[in-house]
């Protein structure tokens, strides 16, 4: 995981990430009928991002600007790395649950 948390950190593949997650969500809504689905799993996908995902990779970017110690302990480090994978589980259950709910 950590080699895939750093690819996901890494700038140099920021616009690659926006770029794919709103094909995902065009290619969806091109292949649905009900817009109820795509509203779902967008909100499931890009609320978990905006909740878990982004403030934790923010912190972990601005601590690395920063001089050590300034932004958090080792403890809080592993804690907001931590809440990166759990904010893709629960994007993903999220995902999971909307897409059964409509079958």
């Amino acid at each position: 995981l950590g080699g895939s948390l750093a690819a996901v950190t890494d700038p140099a593949n920021e616009t690659a990430l926006r770029v794919g997650l709103l094909g995902l969500a065009t290619a969806i809504a091109l292949a649905v009928n009900d817009i109820g689905l795509v509203v779902g799993l967008t909100g499931s996908i890009i609320g978990a991002s905006l909740v878990y995902i982004a403030p934790s990779i923010i912190t972990l970017r601005a601590a690395k600007q920063v001089g050590p110690g300034e932004v958090g302990g080792a403890l809080d480090k592993a804690v907001l790395r931590a809440l990166i994978p759990l904010g893709l589980a629960l994007g993903g259950i999220g995902a999971v649950e909307t897409i059964k709910s409509y079958m």
